[in-house]
């Protein structure tokens, strides 16, 4: 009878203590693992932004006026294609304010245009805030009220026209020295009913008329 013997679990562990020595002892021989990313593999750092140029931008050149050329451009106003200048300023003392502001319209474009003046948009005040009432119908230029339009004055290319207009204020202790002006003139159709095809808001600032105080 033939006995066979098991191997003793002594033994057992003994030989794997061993193996798990032997595997530790592998691993610190071994060289460290590269932080070099590989052929064909993409590196997890974001891209650096490309440098600025650092050439200026050109600014354009502005766009020349008529205005610069007048003899007080300060007294001109350009919208295309008129320029809108005072010639003189009046003053009047009683007992009111009495502005009288002689304004020539002058059409610097290349074609014949129909203008007029767009009553109750004329608006004065001085340098203390007092307001002006302006008078609704100005010399020397059509008005238009509204929807009726009146196309009378036509300005062929270079063609000026003088106009008056006139600005009432109360007497105050303090005499004013200057003050704003701002009206509104309207550029008319050719056909009948000769609608508005564009308002050109006009205003003028620290206008310095013959006042007491002013120069």
């Amino acid at each position: 009878m033939t006995i066979t013997k098991k191997p003793s679990l002594v033994l057992t562990a003994a030989v794997a203590l061993f193996l798990i020595l032997a595997g530790c002892n592998g691993q610190k021989g071994s060289s460290p693992v590269s932080s070099t990313p590989a052929s064909g593999e993409t590196s997890s750092k974001p891209a650096q932004p490309a440098p600025s140029d650092p050439t200026p931008v050109a600014t354009p050149a502005p766009t020349a006026s008529p205005c610069d050329a007048a003899a007080s451009p300060k007294r001109c106003f350009f919208s295309d294609p008129f320029t809108v200048s005072i010639v003189n300023v009046d003053h009047t003392l009683a007992a009111y304010h009495v502005i009288r502001l002689n304004i020539e319209v002058r059409n610097v474009g290349k074609a014949s245009v129909i203008t007029a003046y767009q009553v109750n948009t004329g608006k004065g005040v001085d340098n203390l805030g007092n307001g002006y009432a302006v008078k609704a119908v100005p010399t020397g230029i059509p008005t238009d009220y509204g929807t009726r339009t009146d196309p009378r004055l036509v300005l062929q290319p270079g063609e000026a026209h003088m106009t008056t207009f006139e600005a009432v204020g109360y007497r105050t202790p303090q005499e004013p020295t200057s003050f704003n002006y701002d009206m509104t003139l309207d550029e008319l159709g050719s056909e009948k009913p000769n609608p508005v095809l564009r308002e050109h808001a006009v205003y003028f600032r620290d206008l310095t008329p013959a006042m007491p105080g002013g120069k």
